[in-house]
């Protein structure tokens, strides 16, 4: 299926399972300053919905009942049935999304911030600074902790309130943190880099780490 891809580029995708157990997969296309959001059918890609945004979208993230889009101004959130939507301002560009129930996180590298929002009455709860910090490449919510993946190998763990950064990891071939996923009390994390003095031109050298969840 062709989406216009010669006047449009695709910033972001995803497939969402609704309450009846169909699947959608959901499109952002930018066009310009604009963003688009098409839900397709998944089985036959025809389009169900669509949504003009007034702003360009960086990420998505599906939750349990909304999607949420990380714009250059905030985050909105869709309903995943409805696509009622709702915003989530305060913020610079927010680069990565993700929520919990009670919790919206936003990251923003260009502001060097992680930003807090109560998911239920939008307001924004906290700022945190990460000016000392190398960006901010992958997050996870495990174990009733946030993750936070660098630049630098490091990965952070925050307490859901922001209150407290309990604990410092680091990937262990020294390489930026690509990604984090978890299940049960178990979280791998993905890291790749070069190796020292090796041409940049060569390939990366991956890295997957495994770390217990100790509450």
């Amino acid at each position: 299926m062709v989406l216009e891809t010669e006047l449009n580029e695709i910033k972001s995708i995803g497939s969402v399972r609704s309450s009846s157990h169909h699947a959608s997969v959901w499109v952002v296309l930018q066009r310009g300053p604009l963003c688009c959001l098409r839900v397709l059918d998944s089985l036959n890609f025809v389009l169900k919905k669509m949504i003009q945004v007034d702003r360009v979208i960086e990420c998505l993230y599906f939750g349990d009942l909304h999607a949420f889009a990380g714009t250059v101004d905030g985050v909105i959130s869709f309903q995943k049935e409805s696509l009622a939507r709702k915003e989530y301002t305060g913020s610079g560009r927010i680069d990565k999304v993700i929520a919990t129930r009670l919790q919206l996180y936003g990251f923003s590298n260009e502001a060097k911030t992680i930003y807090l929002w109560n998911i239920q009455g939008g307001q924004l709860e906290k700022k945190i600074s990460l000016i000392d910090e190398a960006p901010i490449t992958a997050v996870g919510f495990f174990s009733e902790q946030l993750w936070v993946g660098h630049a630098d190998s490091h990965i952070h763990l925050w307490n859901r309130n922001l209150d407290h950064r309990s604990t410092k990891l680091n990937s262990s071939n020294g390489g930026a943190v690509q990604c984090l996923e978890g299940l049960a009390s178990s979280v791998w994390s993905g890291s790749e880099r070069k190796e020292e003095g090796e041409d940049l031109s060569k390939d990366l050298v991956p890295s997957i780490d495994l770390w217990t969840c100790i509450n």
